[in-house]
């Protein structure tokens, strides 16, 4: 099943779906952020760094499934009614703690109470997205426009309603995208429920809810931090830099196919590995340094108000970068493990579906340590350093890691001619320097242009790929004639 997945056009579609992010996202939180008053945007931050700790469970059955499912196992029904099953309990608790949530920061209690829906939701997408990306990968692609398409109109209805409007109108969008889900793996649901499997992956479950735990804690931590130490207000202009720095982190779409093609084949070879880092710098690199360049213009975009998280914005892009690479190395990693097929629940702790886990741990360490000990005196910039030490720190041991199963060159292959390429596209976007909502995003177009036209003119392997991408858009796009 998982051997006829190709991984650049699945990894293609996906970051094409990802990068839709850069318009429907910005239209989504330039809408909220001009519309909410600040201290209300730092609540509706304030939720998205709760809600994390509640989806530890989320993906403790659908990992499992994603590794069985690619392998011929017949689990997906049995995924799904599990994690729904689960959110229950889950959102209950949520519930009865809304009024002690809403007190850190200064917010009504209902507000938290209709956040609680995100729970079942989050947990549903979970099992179908094991589903989905262990069979058909690139129809995870149009999650951001699935998503986006429904709570940006429906925001614009319900802004009268303030963030509860808000929170509604994207709870609806994730309801949309996981109807989009079901009917997409429908063909995969038909099993009877599978208790036996399940009980089987419960004696191992301890791994999955480590990584949640130990990943969902990472992502959400320092944002947590600033709204216990700092202001709405802070946590506001940090949530705005935060949200144009993960656009960055869209990039891990791009080798995300990888993953299950390796379960199926169990091997890789060193020049695939070196396409597959190549292809992910081609993208990663042109949004790095066009963001760091324009950081103030992309904040301004969002309102003059939240300025103040213009300078931590180029640290915050740096970090997702070093995420990337770090989960492109961590899916190869383990999607060439066999062991855990034959291994008992303590045995998992000799694979590498363990010990790829282990540079988390350093880095939520040096995120807390370092946050703790800097927000205050350094305010929202303690912050983006912690972020940033701790994603470097995450990097620097995986890489010792993936080194003992292939070699460290192909991790930096390609660097070589998109750093010069996107050198150029910087300096001409600081010779530009736009100014205004329509000129920035005119300039982020030109330096596109200007980037890829540089690369092509550098690199052949670069053409070649131009070249099949216009192939393989053809063939999609033309229908021939019978």
């Amino acid at each position: 099943m998982a051997r006829g997945i190709r991984v650049r056009f699945s990894g293609g579609l996906l970051f094409l779906g990802n990068l839709a992010t850069l318009v429907t996202g910005l239209i989504f939180n330039v809408l909220i952020a001009r519309n909410l008053e600040p201290a209300v945007l730092g609540v509706w931050f304030f939720i998205g760094s709760v809600l994390p700790y509640f989806q530890v469970l989320e993906k403790a059955i659908p990992y499992w499934a994603a590794r069985e499912i690619p392998r011929g196992g017949q689990v997906g029904r049995t995924t799904l009614a599990f994690n729904l099953l689960l959110s229950i309990p889950i959102t209950i608790v949520f519930i009865a703690l809304s009024s002690t949530l809403s007190s850190v920061i200064n917010a009504q209690p209902r507000v938290f109470t209709l956040a609680s829906l995100f729970i079942p939701v989050y947990y549903a997408a979970a099992a179908l997205t094991a589903v989905t990306y262990s069979t058909e990968p690139h129809k995870l692609g149009l999650r951001t426009i699935i998503i986006d398409g429904v709570k940006i109109p429906l925001s614009l209805l319900l802004l009268p309603l303030g963030l509860e409007g808000v929170i509604m109108a994207v709870i609806a969008g994730n309801i949309a995208y996981v109807a989009y889900l079901y009917k997409a793996s429908h063909r995969y649901l038909g099993e009877k429920f599978d208790g036996a499997w399940v009980k089987s992956q419960l004696r191992r479950v301890w791994l999955p809810i480590n990584e949640n735990l130990i990943g969902y804690l990472t992502m959400a931590t320092d944002a947590f931090i600033v709204g216990l130490l700092l202001t709405s207000s802070d946590l506001s202009n940090y949530g705005i830099a935060m949200a144009i720095a993960s656009v960055v982190g869209t990039a891990k779409g791009l080798t995300g196919a990888i993953y299950p093609k390796l379960l199926g084949a169990g091997a890789a070879s060193e020049s695939e590995l070196r396409a597959l880092f190549k292809f992910q710098h081609i993208f990663v690199t042109p949004m790095v340094a066009g963001g760091i360049v324009l950081a103030p213009r992309l904040v301004e975009i969002f309102g003059s108000r939240y300025l103040g998280g213009a300078p931590v914005l180029p640290l915050l892009l740096l970090a997702p970068t070093m995420g990337v690479l770090s989960h492109t190395m961590r899916s190869v990693v383990t999607g060439l493990e066999k062991a855990d097929r034959e291994s008992s629940s303590m045995g998992l702790v000799r694979t590498s579906l363990f010990t790829m886990q282990l540079p988390h741990y350093l880095q939520l360490a040096t995120l807390v340590l370092v946050a703790f000990s800097t927000a205050r005196e350094w305010g929202i910039m303690g912050a983006a350093v912690a972020r940033l030490a701790a994603s470097a720190l995450n990097l620097g041991f995986t890489s010792i890691l993936y080194a003992r199963r292939a070699s460290l060159s192909a991790v930096v292959h390609g660097l070589e001619k998109t750093v010069p390429s996107a050198a150029a596209m910087a300096i001409a976007l600081a010779i530009i320097n736009p100014r205004g909502s329509l000129f920035t995003l005119a300039a982020i177009g030109v330096g596109g242009l200007i980037y890829f036209a540089v690369l092509l003119i550098l690199d052949r392997d670069s053409r070649v790929l131009a070249k099949r991408t216009v192939e393989e858009g053809k063939r999609l796009i033309v229908v021939q004639p019978d």
